[in-house]
């Protein structure tokens, strides 16, 4: 059967879980170790010795090789891969340790103490094999160099025990590989999934970047012709100051104190909008929910879009019932996003209107949660536009207008939020809802 040709990330994801959670493990081994030889130091049995100290030193070097691989987690998969077959090379040593107890130790002893010893050597295969089940590599070497010995072992006796042994062996290699490889495909198959949710979200946040980005230019000239007034406000400022100050002056300490806090509030105002221009322009990538006020949601948006609104003279209507202010629980930056991506869409749509207008309101749901409105004084799209309106690169704007993004992107990020964006098309006008569940944490 043709084997699956794995990823690159697919690779590294499951090489990393074949050195995660190890050292607990070689604790386990190396205390059964230890109760084995106690058990067999007790039966006087030669070579115990040697054997505990083989064991000891192939657990060491397990250890070192497990600690220099987190110490290279970073490295690159030819690496990884490397450190792989040495690792699977170590098992075979670790596999021919118990394996041996074979041919070292059944001929000493009684009918309980082998019992005593298989039970030993098949919970290290068991053990072994589980941990061992992101490489096909490392479960089959360790499982032959357990299995092996015990078959020619039994093949060795030439009689009817040995036979049986040797009979038993080789239905119960096939019946553990088996069930290796089954593991492994369903390990593998559970990996790909999750690289590929990793490689959506990047996606995804790739896209909203995009969108931050088609938009940057207008909305930073609305931020530079909002921070223009508050310089206006402190250019006066150091006027009236300088003039304050200059020989034979009348103006008060007064005035001039009251002038300094007026061009520090004016400052700290500038500060504000740079703060929320560099949040507007952040590639958000990391996976944080916070508690945020509807209110500031769109105060952030309104901020973004002021200058575009003004300069189409659309009326701006702002209806926030809810008091106190509802709480939702969201990527601040990102909901600012749909909510930015929306109103510009409204803007657009009502180019040439003779009294355009722009509706926002909030209303409490029954679950806890809010309904955030964004409605406009533009006529409800038409069936067609209806039906394909949240469709990736669908647009209904005239070419070089609109990527088509802005909505499916909404309808992502919204669903992301465990909630839901929808026209609503018994409005009179359009009527776009943005549903937020009531927060949960």
């Amino acid at each position: 059967m043709k084997e699956r040709q794995l990823s690159p990330q697919v690779e590294i994801q499951r090489i990393d879980l074949l050195f995660t959670n190890k050292i607990m493990l070689l604790v386990v081994a190396f205390i059964i170790t230890i109760f084995v030889y106690s058990y067999l130091y007790t039966q006087k049995i030669p070579y115990i010795d040697l054997w505990l100290g083989y064991g000891c030193a192939i657990l060491a070097l397990r250890f070192l090789l497990i600690k220099y691989y987190h110490k290279k987690l970073s490295a690159d998969l030819a690496f990884k891969v490397k450190i792989e077959w040495i690792y699977s090379t170590l098992l075979i040593f670790t596999g021919l340790q118990w394996g041996l107890t074979s041919f070292l130790f059944l001929d000493h002893l009684s009918g309980l103490g082998v019992l005593i010893l298989l039970l030993m050597v098949y919970g290290v295969l068991f053990g072994g094999l589980t941990a061992s089940t992101s490489s096909m590599r490392a479960s089959i070497s360790f499982t032959l160099a357990v299995i092996l010995p015990y078959m020619l072992y039994g093949f060795k006796q030439a009689n009817f025990e040995g036979f049986l042994i040797a009979a038993a062996t080789l239905p119960f290699m096939m019946v553990l590989l088996k069930s290796a490889r089954i593991n492994f495909q369903l390990l593998i198959d559970s990996l790909e999934a999750m690289v590929l949710e990793q490689q959506l979200q990047e996606e995804r946040i790739n896209s909203l970047h995009n969108a931050k980005l088609a938009n940057i230019g207008e909305i930073s000239a609305g931020v530079a012709h909002e921070i223009n007034n508050p310089l206006t406000v402190i250019t006066i400022g150091l006027t009236k100051i300088r003039r304050a100050t200059a020989p034979n002056s009348s103006d008060s300490a007064i005035d001039i104190q009251s002038t300094l806090d007026l061009m520090q509030d004016m400052v700290a105002r500038i500060v504000k909008l740079i703060e929320k221009f560099k949040g507007f322009a952040h590639k958000d990538t990391e996976d944080i929910l916070v508690k945020t006020s509807i209110t500031e949601i769109v105060d952030d948006a309104l901020t973004m879009t002021k200058r575009k609104i003004d300069s189409t003279g659309i009326k701006l209507i702002k209806e926030l019932t809810c008091d106190p202010p509802k709480v939702v629980l969201v990527h601040k930056n990102i909901i600012s996003q749909v909510l930015i991506n929306l109103i510009n869409n409204a803007c657009d749509a009502l180019e040439g209107d003779t009294a355009p207008y722009i509706k926002i309101v909030d209303q409490l749901n029954k679950d806890g949660g809010v309904t955030l409105s964004i409605i406009d004084s533009g006529n409800i799209p038409n069936s067609l536009d209806r039906e394909r309106l949240f469709e990736p690169f669908y647009t209904s704007k005239v070419v070089g207008k609109g990527t088509g993004l802005g909505l499916s992107l909404a309808r992502q990020i919204m669903h992301q939020h465990k909630g839901n964006i929808i026209l609503d098309q018994n409005f009179p006008t359009t009527k776009f809802d943005l549903i937020f569940p009531a927060p949960t944490v």
